[in-house]
């Protein structure tokens, strides 16, 4: 079966299609990038406690930065970043997704003209 550039425009998106995903990915784009300024919020406020109170100490010393990043940092003293840190996995998820979305929209496109020029040669 022969594949037309008139079957192909059929299924090619409408242009406010491409406008909707673009501002989806612009929304997505900037809910992560808030999702990461909150981590690094956290992280630092957590560094902070972590190499003051004595509470943290080990004998009688701040732990050590590896110890705090490796645990506190990434969890929170309470598992208070571990939600923070699964929405930001979904943000970036759903960029991914997005994005995939869109480049295959402009395969189309760029398929769609090339069928739609190798026809025009033709009949010309």
């Amino acid at each position: 079966m022969e594949i037309t550039s008139a079957e192909i425009l059929k299924k090619l998106p409408d242009f406010s299609d491409l406008v909707t995903i673009t501002d989806d990915i612009s929304k997505t784009i900037i809910q992560k990038l808030m999702l990461d300024k909150d981590l690094k919020q956290a992280e630092a406020v957590i560094i902070k406690e972590a190499m003051t109170n004595p509470v943290y100490q080990v004998g009688g010393k701040p732990p050590s930065m590896t110890l705090i990043e490796s645990t506190y940092a990434y969890t929170g003293f309470n598992s208070e970043l571990i939600p923070v840190r699964e929405k930001l996995i979904l943000a970036t998820a759903e960029l991914d997704r997005l994005r995939s979305r869109l480049d295959l929209y402009k395969e189309f496109l760029s398929m769609w003209r090339s069928l739609n020029a190798s026809e025009r040669a033709i009949n010309a």
